[in-house]
């Protein structure tokens, strides 16, 4: 038996700020993930929006339902709501608490760690559903070429991050990343990119090491290049 019911809010609302960052991506990602609402009225359905996001996987979606990804902090990532309830066809997807999310459509970047609720909400105020995530602070950042995938020009690499949990997993959502080199005249960041991103254009200019640091919040990863001129 499925249940739908008037619900008030356990925070009140309050009203959603715009991203702190723009965000626009060439590829939107093909992938989406469900995860069955708790009054089974419904499935609330994760899909990565760009393939920055470590969760956008290459293989088909399988018949059954799974469990979303752990969520990032600082991590964004689009939520929607497919309803199986023939009374409510359809609902939009609000964050319980505004403190944990940022919103810009179906949009949602998250801002603070812990295990918040979304909730399906028709447009009379009818609470459809809910689910609860979790969004967990990026404990590694792992730096990796990914240069096949995008870098042009003599000299000329991309590099990509990814967030990582504290059990080593990738975490999901679009993270962006400072960027910066140790040593400019060995390896410099392109110029003319926009930043943050979650990669990043370096050019080696001459032979030697210098490393590659990326930042998010308080959390740093870095690799040691060795660049070789022209290469």
């Amino acid at each position: 038996m499925t249940l739908a019911f008037p619900f008030r809010r356990l925070v009140a609302r309050a009203p959603v700020a715009s991203l702190l960052v723009a965000i626009s991506f060439a590829f939107a990602c093909q992938q989406d993930e469900e995860q069955g609402g708790s009054l089974d009225n419904g499935s609330f359905v994760y899909a990565c929006i760009s393939p920055a996001d470590p969760q956008c996987p290459d293989n088909e979606i399988g018949a059954a339902t799974t469990a979303f990804p752990t969520l990032a902090l600082g991590g964004t990532f689009s939520l929607t709501y497919d309803s199986s309830n023939s009374t409510y066809p359809s609902a939009d997807v609000e964050p319980v608490s505004a403190d944990y999310f940022l919103r810009q459509g179906e949009t949602f970047t998250a801002i603070r760690s812990g295990n918040p609720s979304f909730v399906a909400e028709t447009p009379d105020g009818t609470t459809l559903d809910f689910t609860q995530v979790d969004v967990e602070p990026i404990t590694t950042i792992h730096i990796a070429d990914t240069t096949a995938n995008a870098g042009d020009g003599a000299g000329v690499h991309t590099y990509s991050a990814t967030a990582l949990g504290k059990l080593g997993q990738s975490l999901g959502g679009v993270v962006l990343y400072e960027w910066s080199s140790s040593d400019p005249a060995i390896m410099e960041i392109v110029p003319g990119q926009d930043t943050p991103s979650s990669s990043i254009n370096v050019r080696y200019r001459k032979g030697g090491t210098a490393k590659l640091v990326a930042t998010s919040g308080d959390t740093t990863g870095s690799v040691d290049i060795n660049a070789n001129e022209g290469q």
